[in-house]
């Protein structure tokens, strides 16, 4: 043995492996093996998470579209009986309530001096 240390030790590893080169593909392939499953799962809980974050969101925004979908509904109701009450009210003679012809027939004649 020399007095290399580590040096020697990694030397002779790469000699023994066919190159350097050879040494870092084994190195490279052996961590990649190791690291490889941990890498699997944590992509799978982030996908996991991020599947149920997105359909969590996704159902309170239908939820919110259809509330706010009913309430508009209501108010269009509304309004169209607000309007067919006004139409029964004004009756048959033609005019609407605060028309020009309304305001007209209040004020007292023009003086034509």
């Amino acid at each position: 043995m020399s007095n290399l240390g580590d040096y020697q030790s990694i030397t002779t590893a790469a000699k023994k492996a066919g190159g350097v080169s050879a040494l870092i593909k084994v190195i490279e392939s052996k961590a990649v093996k190791e690291a490889a499953p941990r890498i699997f799962a944590k992509g799978l809980a982030a996908g996991g998470a991020f599947v149920l974050v997105v359909g969590t969101a996704g159902k309170k925004f239908l939820d919110k579209r259809k509330a706010d979908q009913a309430e508009a509904d209501a108010a269009k109701a509304a309004l169209a009986a607000e309007v067919d009450a006004l139409e029964t009210e004004a009756g048959d003679d033609q005019t609407e309530p605060g028309s020009r012809d309304d305001a007209d027939a209040s004020l007292p004649p023009e003086d034509e001096s």
